[in-house]
């Protein structure tokens, strides 16, 4: 037997430094122009489609406006619009300061993935999501709606 036939999940090491590197920048390009151009229904951004089509709002809806309200410094707000966005932006942040101390403690960082966390976490998120689009549209639960429609 091969090594590959008795270890079922090989773990992957993959230098993440340029990859944190290339998604803060984006993320950073992203909250500056939310920062400066607000989403008011000026036309700058699509709208929804699902939202356009159903009435419904989608697990990201209100999320530019959550984004626009964050950068403002206005918490409350943000998660009003979409309760993930300051949940979600307070993870990015903590998981950039965390690569930042691994990096200038350890040099570059390397993570450990095992195709076995694959198939757990994928599913999870996308269950997470689902159950999070569902109950924001209920009626039971006005306060997780966009506001939007």
């Amino acid at each position: 037997m091969s090594h590959d036939q008795l270890d079922p999940s090989p773990t992957d090491q993959v230098v993440v430094d340029r990859t944190v590197l290339s998604l803060t920048g984006a993320a950073v390009a992203g909250c500056a122009v939310l920062a400066l151009a607000p989403p008011d229904g000026n036309g700058f951004y699509p709208p929804c489609p699902l939202l356009l089509a159903t009435g419904l709002d989608c697990p990201f809806c209100g999320g530019l406006r959550g984004t626009h309200a964050l950068m403002q410094g206005d918490l409350a707000s943000a998660f009003d619009h979409n309760v993930l966005v300051p949940v979600m932006f307070g993870a990015a942040v903590l998981g950039f300061f965390w690569w930042v101390f691994r990096r200038v403690t350890q040099g570059p960082v390397v993570l450990r993935w095992s195709r076995s966390i694959d198939r757990l976490v994928v599913p999870a998120a996308l269950a997470f999501l689902g159950v999070f689009w569902l109950v924001r549209n209920l009626s039971y639960f006005p306060y997780l709606d966009s506001g939007v429609g």
